[in-house]
């Protein structure tokens, strides 16, 4: 009797093996949390260039009882279908793609003409009412999609690992589901490129080209660690270092060996850093041009004229990655790390 009945079940039309029918079994199928993730993410994969074409884009955002705020979308995160606006007084805000999407079929290039009020500077287009205070844009709901979930400790850890508001044009998390911007994570290890001087000049240098050695590994390293993570402590971090380098082998090329006057260029730099380290992007462009042109003018004149022209094709590089060109930004890492070798194998020059 019962081969019987399982006999019956197998041969019964439109239905399945253990009876229940095909169409039932679909659905539950297509109902499975396997299958819903699949389909997300083909969706999400379907449409993510259309979506990174909206990165670099400036857009308005109303705030009630406080006005409408300029910002520039900075990237969009596959992976997570989520973007990031930067608004132009520095704060930073996260949003799904539906959200996004209202705020971009309202998208303009100039200001309004129902805005009525006088215009002091273009900074000034959507400034709140006097006294009103814009409030603070924060990942709030969107927290968990752009990163893994993590327990809050307090205000200052959120700060510490939230996303970063300037990143490359790279597109993130694509390669690696672990890893941000792949090719420039790939390519930060190249920093400690100078390095390698240490087993070949080890006993001819002075304590201030071991500390310029030293600052080339630890950018390598932060910059490794942003690029990977996004987060805004190890953004900081790489920023702070890679301007040290700059300046601790710019001062090697002046021929100022003096290990305290390095020290003391280090602290100065470090105190700078930990006072603004939310903000760190327009004070590394100031402080690096403070003495990159004096020592790309030191290479040319001794010799090192390719370490001075691939440092300028570097800056090139970024400037076309900062500006949404092109994703370059793995280039400058190559190109300035050659140029660093080079200035301390002829800052070792100068010391013979």
């Amino acid at each position: 009797d019962r081969s019987r009945r399982m006999s019956k079940r197998v041969a019964t039309p439109g239905k399945s093996s253990a009876g229940v029918p095909k169409s039932v079994t679909k659905k539950a199928r297509a109902k499975s949390p396997m299958a819903r993730q699949s389909m997300s993410v083909s969706a999400v994969n379907v449409n993510v260039l259309e979506r990174e074409s909206w990165v670099g884009k400036r857009v308005g955002k109303f705030f009630p009882g406080h006005g409408n705020f300029v910002g520039t979308i900075s990237y969009y995160a596959p992976r997570t279908d989520t973007y990031m606006i930067v608004y132009e007084d520095g704060d930073e805000e996260v949003l799904t793609y539906d959200g996004m999407a209202e705020i971009v079929s309202g998208q303009y290039s100039s200001p309004p003409k129902q805005v009525t009020s006088p215009l002091t500077s273009a900074r000034s287009v959507y400034n709140p009412p006097t006294g009103a205070t814009k409030p603070e844009k924060t990942f709030g709901g969107d927290e968990s999609v752009m990163s893994p979930p993590q327990q809050s400790t307090g205000p200052l850890r959120n700060e510490f690992t939230r996303l970063a508001s300037v990143t490359t044009m790279e597109r993130k998390w694509i390669v690696s589901p672990n890893i941000a911007e792949f090719f420039c994570f790939l390519t930060s290890p190249a920093y400690a490129y100078p390095c390698s001087l240490w087993w070949t000049h080890t006993g001819t240098m002075t304590q201030a080209m071991h500390l310029a050695l030293l600052s080339c590994l630890l950018t390598a390293t932060f910059s490794t660690l942003y690029h990977m993570t996004l987060t805004k402590i190890t953004s900081s971090l790489d920023a702070g270092v890679a301007v040290v380098t700059f300046w601790v082998i710019s001062l090697l090329l002046m021929k100022v060996t003096e290990f305290q006057t390095h020290l003391a260029v280090v602290f100065v730099l470090a105190a700078i850093y930990t006072y603004s380290w939310q903000k760190t992007a327009k004070i590394s462009i100031v402080l690096t041009l403070l003495v990159v042109p004096t020592s790309m003018w030191t290479l040319c004149n001794n010799g090192e004229t390719w370490a001075a022209m691939s440092f300028a094709a570097g800056v090139v590089c970024f400037i076309l990655d900062r500006q949404h060109f092109y994703p370059l930004h793995s280039a400058w890492h190559l190109l300035v790390s050659y140029t660093c070798y080079r200035s301390c194998v002829l800052a070792l020059r100068f010391q013979a």
